[in-house]
């Protein structure tokens, strides 16, 4: 292990860089990265829209109603 540094760090810049572009294209062709984004976006992403979504149409229609009733207290309080 201490032979495969210290031949790491003798390398010229060059060779490193050949060597981290080999090791970045292997990773995309061999890895199934896409499909885990792809279960990432379909089992965690997707849930949290929706309810992310139904917390705003809830916010929305409550504040709403909050609003509404108010209204109608103000306009009780002038008729009366």
């Amino acid at each position: 292990m201490d032979g495969l540094k210290e031949m790491y760090i003798l390398c010229p810049w060059w060779a490193k860089l050949l060597l981290g572009g080999l090791i970045v294209a292997l990773s995309i062709k061999f890895l199934p990265l896409w499909d885990m984004m792809y279960l990432f976006l379909m089992i965690v992403l997707i849930p949290v829209m929706f309810l992310v979504s139904v917390g705003a149409i809830t916010a929305g229609s409550y504040e709403a109603f909050v609003c509404a009733l108010e209204r109608a207290k103000e306009m009780k309080a002038e008729l009366a």
